[in-house]
Parts: C-alpha cells; sequence; structure tokens
C-alpha cells in the first residue's frame, strides 16, 4: 500500500507547488469540528478531548474525520488498558501447565501500538506530519509566507 495523497489543504498551508490544479479536482469542504460519537468510553472521550483542540487548530478536520478520530481514541485507550495490565502483571506470565511464557497482553499491546500509529499518521499526529504542516494563523489561508513576496 502507497502513501496516502496530503490533503491540498495542507499542501497549500505548506506552500508546495504541488498545490497547484487539485483544488478542482477535490470536493471542498470546510474544517470544522466533528462530535464526538456516543458509546465511547470514559478513557476514549478523555483521549478526544485532548487530541481535537489540537486537530482543530491546524484547520484540517472535518465532520468526515469523525470516525478516523474516534477509532484512534478508542485505540489509543486500549492501547492504555493493555499497558496497565503489563505494567500490573508483568510481561511474562506462567501457565496452568507451570510454564512461562509472554503474556497476552503483549501481542494486544504490539496490534494497538500499530494502530495507533496508523490512525495518528492519517491525523497528522505523527513527529514528521507535525513537522512538514503549518499551522494557518485565524483569518489567513494559503501560503503563509505571501506576506514576504513584494
Amino acid at each position: 500500500m502507497g502513501r496516502h495523497k496530503t490533503p491540498t489543504n495542507v499542501l497549500e498551508m505548506r506552500g508546495s507547488k504541488h498545490s497547484k490544479g487539485r483544488r478542482e479536482k477535490e470536493p471542498e469542504v470546510e474544517p470544522c469540528e466533528p462530535e464526538r460519537p456516543e458509546g465511547l468510553s470514559a478513557e476514549a472521550a478523555a483521549w478526544w478531548d485532548r487530541v481535537l483542540p489540537w486537530l482543530m487548530e491546524r484547520q484540517v478536520l472535518t465532520v468526515a474525520d469523525g470516525p478516523i478520530l474516534a477509532d484512534y481514541c478508542r485505540a489509543r485507550a486500549r492501547l492504555d488498558e493493555a499497558q496497565g495490565v503489563l505494567d500490573e502483571e508483568g510481561i511474562f506470565h506462567t501457565t496452568p501447565n507451570g510454564h512461562r511464557q509472554p503474556h497476552p497482553a503483549l501481542s494486544i499491546e504490539r496490534a494497538l501500538q500499530d494502530r495507533v500509529t496508523s490512525l495518528g499518521a492519517r491525523l497528522g499526529l505523527s513527529p514528521s506530519e507535525r513537522t512538514n504542516a503549518l499551522k494557518v494563523p485565524p483569518g489567513e489561508t494559503g501560503n503563509r509566507f505571501n506576506r514576504f513576496k513584494k
């Protein structure tokens, strides 16, 4: 699977030449805050409240991104739970036959780390996405460096 396309508005914030001509091919979607879905656990809702303000500040989140954000928050809350189990019980456990083996929560933790990393990257939460995306000041659009052109 190849890399996901960078949204045009993010390319424009970066001042990238690759944003030229892409607007007419994309649907126009205004950045807005998605509603928090019902049914999130308290821990997942806490992650929603922690991450949403930062994403809204970047002005790239839309109503359509709500399910991805909810999945990220659920995975992050479950990862915290798996890590809590491992912290409490250790990374090894003894089977009923007396054999020591890796704790089953280790494989759950690994899978959740991959999921959190993948979803986080799609939302722009990875370190490389943070360095690539520039914040657009309120009321300003397009290339932030246009004000320096003569």
